[in-house]
């Protein structure tokens, strides 16, 4: 597949088919979009899901993963009660009960 013919033919095909849908239901214009928002979108969502940096690395196509947090680090969560309770039970276990 060439990739000039996704972005200019397919993409913008189904940007044009949300936009009529959208516009049937009466929600806003998506408006400008290209492919690489797409990009940024899942990798953001990810980020924010929590799934593992190493992981969003491979599906984004960076070569190491301090590229990836050179990129996406100000996304990353700065607390984390899920780690901080399982790192409790591991150190405290029973004695938080």
């Amino acid at each position: 597949m060439d990739p000039d013919n996704i972005v200019k033919r397919d993409f913008q095909e189904a940007l044009q088919k949300a936009e009529k849908k959208r516009s049937e239901k009466k929600l806003p214009e998506i408006g400008r979009a290209a492919v690489m928002n797409l990009r940024h979108t899942f990798r953001s969502l990810k980020i924010d899901q929590g799934e593992n940096i190493y992981y969003v690395m491979r599906q984004m196509g960076h070569s190491s993963i301090q590229v990836a947090i050179d990129v996406y680090g100000h996304l990353l969560k700065d607390w984390k009660p899920e780690a901080a309770a399982k790192t409790d039970e591991v150190i405290f276990g029973s004695f938080l009960q």
